[in-house]
């Protein structure tokens, strides 16, 4: 009878050490001493050092001096008197009290939250950004409904109120529409809805979009059109919201009475369209981020 129960209980502590050590998870015993008494395969990549070199070591520094040290801070957080931040930037650390090899010991989990971290960095930038842009906007349309009620505006002067109104208001709608395609798109229910299309009137209906903000900033526009169509097999909403795109950026980034070159023409097989501009620029270090969501500079 005690040979099984010694056999079931080593077979338990097999399946145990088994599960630990292919745990995502940072698992560390520390005794009550403050000394390491092991670490898996996880924690070792947390801690940036071996096995060899923690067991048997002291758990980790002291924290800032005249504070409690970490196996100190182990017992606080046991008790739950202490935050669960860890000293380590890249993990949080929680702490059960047990018994390892018939003493009092910390069994210390430690996960990895990196991604965690800039999941909530991207979202903070989202959030400004958008409250950037949707500002923009709002403004001259409050500043034009401010006058129109303020002053018997002459007619000309109204509808002039009138069209900034329409144009910020159209900018507005855009916006939200980014927002709704970018939940869709993370979501994954984008649905592309393609037919063969001439490359000229996707560029045509850009054009016409894009066209009142490339004149107000007095750009000096260029278009080189090839003799015949270039068709393609593309969803008609998506690809002249991307050329929209294109355009808009080129005229909100490049000085007043810049220049913007459009050209479309056939290479082999493929339709090539480039949109150049005498704007700023992207920095070659830059390039590799500018799909991201909102990504501004």
């Amino acid at each position: 009878m005690l040979e099984e129960y010694k056999r079931a209980l080593a077979a338990c502590e097999a399946r145990f050490r088994n599960l630990i050590e292919k745990s995502a998870d940072g698992v560390v015993v520390v005794s009550a001493d403050g000394v390491i008494r092991y670490v898996n395969p996880a924690a070792e990549t947390l801690l940036g050092r071996p096995a060899g070199e923690l067991v048997g070591a002291l758990f980790g520094r002291p924290l800032t001096a005249g504070e409690t040290t970490e196996i100190e801070l182990c017992s606080a957080l046991y008790r739950g008197t202490a935050s669960s931040s860890f000293p380590y930037p890249i993990a949080e650390m929680r702490v059960v009290e047990i018994e390892w090899e018939g003493q009092p010991a910390f069994l210390i989990t430690l996960r990895d939250i990196t991604e965690r971290k800039e999941a909530v960095r991207r979202r903070d930038e989202f959030l400004a950004m958008l409250a950037h842009e949707l500002r923009n906007p709002l403004a001259p349309i409050l500043n034009a409904v401010h006058l129109m009620r303020r002053y018997g505006l002459p007619s000309a002067e109204l509808e002039q109120a009138r069209a900034i109104i329409q144009r910020q208001s159209e900018h507005l709608a855009r916006l939200l529409d980014d927002l709704l395609d970018l939940s869709r798109v993370m979501h994954g229910k984008i649905e592309l809805r393609t037919q063969v299309l001439d490359l000229r009137d996707i560029l045509n209906d850009a054009l016409q979009s894009s066209r009142s903000l490339i004149d107000q900033r007095r750009h000096q526009l260029t278009i080189t059109l090839p003799d015949g169509p270039i068709y393609v097999d593309a969803d008609s909403t998506r690809l002249t919201q991307v050329i929209v795109n294109l355009l808009t950026n080129a005229a909100k980034y490049t000085e007043p009475g810049g220049r913007i070159e459009i050209a479309l023409r056939r290479e082999g097989s493929q339709g090539v369209l480039s949109i150049k501009d005498t704007g700023m620029g992207i920095p070659p270090s830059q390039l590799a981020n500018i799909f991201e969501p909102f990504m501004q500079l």
